[in-house]
C-alpha cells in the first residue's frame, strides 16, 4: 500500500478519494487503466 501524507490527501478532489470499510482509496493511474487504490494516510 501507499503511504501519502493528511496534506496530499486533503489537497485531493472528492472525486478521486472514497473510503470503504474504514479503508482510504485514491483513484489512480496503473498499467491497466484508472483504478482505486488503497493507500494509508499519516
Amino acid at each position: 500500500m501507499e503511504i501519502i501524507s493528511k496534506e496530499e490527501y486533503k489537497k485531493l478532489c472528492k472525486d478521486y478519494k472514497t473510503i470503504t470499510n474504514g479503508q482510504h482509496y485514491i483513484l489512480k493511474l496503473t498499467e491497466s487503466g484508472t483504478c482505486l487504490v488503497p493507500v494509508i494516510v499519516k
